[in-house]
């Protein structure tokens, strides 16, 4: 998960929506989790304590990120929003700021860093008769607990980690919970892929973590060609390893699959950021059968009916999409207007250099950058990009080469 902030000039001022630094973390479901170790998870310069839980909690990790902030005295506006923003023929940019909805601030930096993640809004589909449902309606972004549903029927459409995570919370909840797939998911046991994966970051015996930037240039290094061969690899000895578990869960009519090219999660994090599940504990829910599996999606709705395709009629008292985000280009749109999103590439995926698309490199708009990714790569990357804006700073910065 990257680093939900706005926008962060050459004058280190991050503008933040949120009430508060980490409130982001602190207004998901209440249930969530990181859900790999949170052994390269630690940002730049500022390290967990060493007796830090192994799955951060998200109400834990906001505490981070607030201590991360007063730590390294980021001036961060929360509350704020960006009004308007444009650039002259020079690429200088000028930034009106709406600050906590008390005064209109204008900035004139040099560089706009957008780092709202690597997605877009959230996306839920347009489905007949959602207005005279009278049931609840959300999106899992939008979703925080599902405790005023005990003894109802819940559905959750979407079997990515938020779908897994939001039907997980209402099994152990007791609730009529079913999940509606409509696509096949990846899903791997942590047991397997965690040692594989992450290994080389994992603490000793006595709870020491490896270096981090050491760690980060070796996990980092691999180019993306042999790396998609690593990862084809990785996903068929994972699928041999975990066969007893996805054996399990086709049989409660779960699908599973190999990824895109049988390349597990690494192609699906590049292009969807979704559509895998590392089982934090809904697998269980499913193959006891408290998380019913309905392959299909949702046709129409009816005032008191879901109809799902082929006219299979359900009772829900709650419809969670957890159907994802558009494009990272929305949240830019969104926030810097309609022209400067326009003049931006394609971004997230690889190019024909077996390089991200746009992203922590040129964008195709002078002096305006794109931050995405998970927490390890938003270390490492951070970095590079800090290295390239004070070369351009200092004017010593070559155009960047292609082949």
């Amino acid at each position: 998960m990257a680093v939900r902030c706005k926008v962060l000039s050459m004058e280190n001022l991050i503008i933040e929506r949120s009430d508060e630094v980490g409130d982001i973390w602190k207004k998901r479901y209440e249930y969530l989790s990181l859900h790999f170790p949170h052994w390269p998870d630690a940002l730049p310069y500022f390290k967990y304590p060493q007796h830090w839980p192994t799955y951060t909690p998200a109400q834990k990790q906001a505490l981070y990120m607030q201590w991360y902030a007063s730590a390294l005295e980021l001036n961060v506006w929360t509350k704020s929003s960006v009004v308007k923003a444009e650039q002259d023929a020079e690429g200088k940019w000028t930034i009106t700021i709406n600050k906590e909805g008390k005064e209109t601030r204008t900035l004139h930096p040099k560089q706009v860093i957008m780092a709202t993640s690597l997605c877009g809004v959230p996306y839920t589909p347009t489905v007949p008769g959602m207005d005279e449902f009278r049931g609840v309606i959300r999106h899992s972004s939008a979703h925080d607990s599902a405790r005023e549903f005990v003894g109802k029927k819940v559905c959750v459409v979407g079997t990515s980690s938020s779908g897994f995570d939001t039907a997980f919370e209402c099994a152990r909840l007791g609730i009529d919970v079913t999940l509606l797939q409509r696509s096949p998911t990846y899903v791997m046991s942590l047991t397997h892929s965690v040692p594989r994966m992450l290994g080389s970051y994992a603490p000793d015996e006595h709870g020491n973590l490896p270096d981090l930037e050491e760690q980060d240039r070796l996990f980092f290094s691999t180019p993306v060609g042999p790396g998609e061969e690593l990862s084809r690899r990785t996903a068929k000895v994972l699928e041999d390893l975990d066969r007893p578990l996805l054996e399990a869960l086709n049989a409660r009519g779960l699908r599973t699959w190999r990824g895109q090219r049988d390349t597990g999660n690494s192609t699906l994090g590049q292009t969807r950021n979704g559509g895998f599940y590392f089982d934090a504990g809904a697998c269980e829910e499913i193959i006891n059968g408290n998380i019913k599996v309905e392959p299909g999606y949702i046709e129409k709705f009816t005032a008191d009916k879901v109809i799902l395709n082929g006219g299979r009629e359900k009772e829900f008292d709650l419809v969670v999409f957890a159907t994802g985000f558009s494009n990272t280009i929305d949240s830019i749109r969104a926030t810097l207007g309609e022209k400067i999103a326009s003049q931006c590439g394609p971004i997230w995926g690889i190019d024909e250099e077996g390089e991200y698309k746009t992203a922590y490199r040129e964008t195709g708009v002078p002096n305006l950058w794109i931050m995405v990714g998970f927490l390890p790569m938003t270390r490492y990357a951070s970095k590079l990009l800090a290295l390239r804006l004070k070369a351009l700073q200092e004017g010593i910065s070559p155009p960047p080469y292609k082949v």
